[in-house]
């Protein structure tokens, strides 16, 4: 069975799914998540999920723990 988990730079404007963070300038007041420059497109099978820097490193530490007890 091939292992399909990809991890890429998102292209195009979006938020992190996770903390609302933002690879734009938004128009709403008051803004919502932070701007960040940054965010990930984390490909897991179908699941695709977009993540900023911090969220993502969340989400190693937690796999981390379950995989490696650490």
């Amino acid at each position: 069975m091939e292992r399909k988990v990809k991890v890429c730079l998102a292209r195009d404007r979006c938020s992190c799914n996770a903390c609302s963070a933002r690879n734009y300038e938004s128009t709403l007041t008051p803004q919502i998540g932070r701007r960040v420059d940054m965010l990930y497109e984390v490909h897991i099978g179908q699941l695709v999920s977009v993540l900023c820097e911090d969220c993502l490193d969340a989400l190693r530490t937690a796999i981390d723990v379950v995989v490696f007890g650490t």
